[in-house]
This record gives structure tokens, C-alpha cells and sequence, in this order.
């Protein structure tokens, strides 16, 4: 009896163990299916584009399928610097964080005056997700990509500020914005990183 409760703390340790690289692995290919589908969701709506086109100029084309446009990822978002890529979906909840940046939009688009919140984890993982958003410094460039443009922005400032100061999602006169959200490394206070439409 000692033997087998011996061996089933060994096993639930081990599990204990490993639960955070699982889950991490799991993490990561959502994430990447995720932008997977965006790019798929992209050419296949460049390719509708293009049948509607033909059949303007008069050619016949009903080789594809109707497109079938996920709801759920917004777009892509590119820092070089770091090494970013990762997928933007509508709402800073749980889920999405899990997986990608969160958009706070409220009720702007991008391109246009406004300034729109990206929020994502600090993964314990380097590269993962927002874990190495602290590196980016003013003048670097950040991509965003949605399935009709794609918009350069340049980084005017970074900041650290308190967890309920909501102000960095504040409109700035005739600028169109983009504000990225983490958390410090402790967790105690936000990482913020905002950049203007070039």
C-alpha cells in the first residue's frame, strides 16, 4: 500500500510539473492556427476579390468556394523588434489572452482618428505573446495587419503605469493610435507602449 501511494505522489508531482510547458505548448499552437486562419481567411478573400473582378470584365470564374470569414481574428500584429507576431481578437477576455492580443477598440478602426487598446499577456514564455514588450523603444515600428490593410505606426512613447489608469486609452486630437497593454513583470503595474499611424 505504501509502495502504490508512493508511486501515485511521484506521478501527481510529475504531472504538477509538467502542466505549465503543456499548457504553454497548447497556448502556442492555438496561437499559431490562429494566424494560420487569418492568412487562409485573407486569401481566400483575395481570391473572392478577384472572381468578382472576372466576372465584371466578363470572365467566368466559379472554381471557388464561398468564403466563410472568421469573426474572431481581427488581424495580425507585427513588431520586428522583438520578433512578434500574433493574432488580434475583438475583447480583452480571458480566452483571447490566452491565445492573442485583445482589442479595445472602442469603437474605432484602424487608419482612421482614435486610438485603439491591444492588450496581451506577459507570458512567463520569452517571445510569447506581449513577454518582451518593455524592449520596444520610441522610433520602432509596429505593424498591424486586418483583412483589408495594413497600417505602419511608429512608437512616440513607453511608459509604466498604475493597473486602473485607463487615461493611456484616451483620444489624442486628429491622431490615429494604437496603445499596447501588459503587465510588468511582478504584475503590479502595466507596461504601455503607444504609437502613431505613419
Amino acid at each position: 500500500m505504501l509502495r502504490i501511494f508512493g508511486l501515485l505522489l511521484i506521478i501527481i508531482g510529475t504531472a504538477v510539473i509538467l502542466f505549465p510547458y503543456f499548457q504553454n505548448q497548447y497556448y502556442t499552437h492555438q496561437e499559431g492556427e490562429l494566424v494560420d486562419s487569418f492568412r487562409e481567411l485573407d486569401q481566400l478573400f483575395n481570391d473572392e476579390q478577384n472572381r468578382v473582378h472576372a466576372a465584371e470584365v466578363g470572365v467566368d470564374d466559379t472554381s471557388g468556394d464561398n468564403i466563410h470569414h472568421n469573426e474572431e481574428v481581427q488581424g495580425l500584429i507585427h513588431i520586428d523588434k522583438i520578433g512578434l507576431t500574433l493574432p488580434m481578437l475583438e475583447g480583452a477576455t480571458v480566452e483571447n489572452l490566452d491565445v492573442g492580443a485583445g482589442l479595445m477598440s472602442q469603437g474605432f478602426t484602424f487608419g482612421e482618428v482614435g486610438n485603439i487598446g491591444i492588450a496581451a499577456h506577459r507570458s512567463r514564455t520569452s517571445g510569447r505573446l506581449f513577454n518582451r514588450l518593455d524592449e520596444v523603444e520610441v522610433g520602432d515600428r509596429v505593424t498591424v495587419e486586418t483583412h483589408d490593410s495594413e497600417y505602419e505606426y511608429e512608437v512616440v512613447d513607453t511608459f509604466i503605469v498604475e493597473p486602473e489608469d485607463i487615461s493611456v486609452l484616451d483620444v489624442q486630437e486628429d491622431k490615429s493610435m494604437i496603445t499596447l497593454i501588459t503587465c510588468t513583470i511582478d504584475s503590479t503595474q502595466r507596461v504601455i507602449v503607444q504609437a502613431k499611424l505613419l
